[in-house]
């Protein structure tokens, strides 16, 4: 990669990528620039030589992961934000449909879910990480951190290949994690990621994460497509369940390339479909936590643990929308705890 690409360009490239007849990187691979900065990534399940090398995340793990999304996703709804709906422009129906072996249409909802540990320390989360009670919360919790079968392998691939990026994150991710003080797991994820997303049957177009220090994506579910185009590379990977991209996606333009739901056959343990996970930090969380005074960027008087030893969980929105209850509290009247 010689220079960035435009959105133009990089438009043109993927629709190049698109045709059946351009190749398909399967192997695992890095992709790095001439003096040797680590650009992008890849880990599969290929044949070399003969002989099987799984690099991606196996079946059994992925069978878990997909069982607790989809525990998640029934919990509640989510809240798309203006962000999410131009990542996803197509996505405007609530619902997929695909059929089952006899050929009967079924439906399947479409929904997204944020989790990140600055919003919620900082005591305004974003709404589609903490709407709800506060039981809700702590399921939702459960299942978004009950994956350090996959971080684990993630955070040396990150040592190893993005040194600079890796120390600034887990640095900052010591600062901010909460969860380990809170949410009752065996063990716990980490670090260095400070935020996941979760994508549920969602198609993603062409963008870059502005925001993001770096990101690390896998996917896991039935669908035909799906491939991962990366256009400033112009690399068009497999892309397959389990396989990982880590990228330095505020800089390299990526897009996953149409995907449908495959057929849902008798034997199959969830519904066809796509469920992705995104693993990141933004930029400015790590400025913030960076700082010698990192302490007082935290909003000393909503923290979460307040609002946990308060049951006050289900009130804790942003500071636009602080219920009646956070107002009279602002003015040093006394709170009902919540049930």
């Amino acid at each position: 990669m010689e220079k960035p690409m435009s959105i133009g360009d990089s438009h043109a490239k993927c629709l190049k990528m698109l045709k059946d007849d351009y190749p398909v990187q399967e192997q695992s691979c890095l992709v790095q620039t001439s003096d040797k900065v680590t650009l992008f990534v890849y880990t599969s399940w290929h044949l070399e030589k003969g002989k099987a090398v799984e690099d991606s995340i196996s079946q059994t793990v992925l069978n878990r992961f997909e069982a607790n999304m989809r525990h998640m996703f029934d919990t509640g709804k989510t809240i798309p934000t203006a962000a999410e709906r131009e990542r996803h422009p197509n996505d405007s129906a609530k619902f997929m449909e695909y059929r089952d072996h006899l050929g009967k249409v079924h439906l399947a909802m479409k929904s997204i879910q944020h989790w990140f540990e600055m919003w919620q320390e900082e005591g305004w989360a974003h709404r589609s990480s903490l709407r709800g009670d506060y039981e809700e919360f702590f399921e939702k919790a459960k299942c978004m951190l009950a994956d350090d079968e996959i971080t684990y392998p993630m955070r040396g691939l990150l040592k190893a290949l993005f040194p600079e990026q890796y120390q600034r994150m887990d640095k900052s991710f010591k600062r901010i994690t909460w969860a380990a003080r809170h949410v009752p797991l065996p063990r716990m994820p980490p670090g260095p990621f400070a935020g996941r997303v979760t994508l549920n049957n969602l198609q993603t177009v062409l963008h870059k994460d502005s925001l993001d220090e770096l990101c690390v994506v896998f996917n896991t579910g039935k669908y035909i497509g799906g491939e991962f185009l990366s256009p400033d590379t112009g690399i068009k990977f497999k892309y397959a369940p389990g396989h990982t991209a880590a990228f330095l996606s505020q800089y390299l333009w990526h897009a996953v390339a149409p995907w449908k739901p495959a057929t849902m056959e008798p034997e199959d343990l969830f519904p066809p479909g796509r469920i992705s996970r995104v693993y990141t930090t933004h930029r400015r969380t790590i400025k913030k936590m960076l700082l010698d005074n990192y302490k007082t960027k935290l909003d000393k008087r909503y923290t979460l643990d307040k609002n946990i030893k308060d049951r006050r969980i289900k009130i804790n929105y942003p500071r636009r929308h602080w219920s009646k209850e956070i107002a009279e509290a602002k003015k040093g009247k006394k709170v009902k705890k919540s049930a």
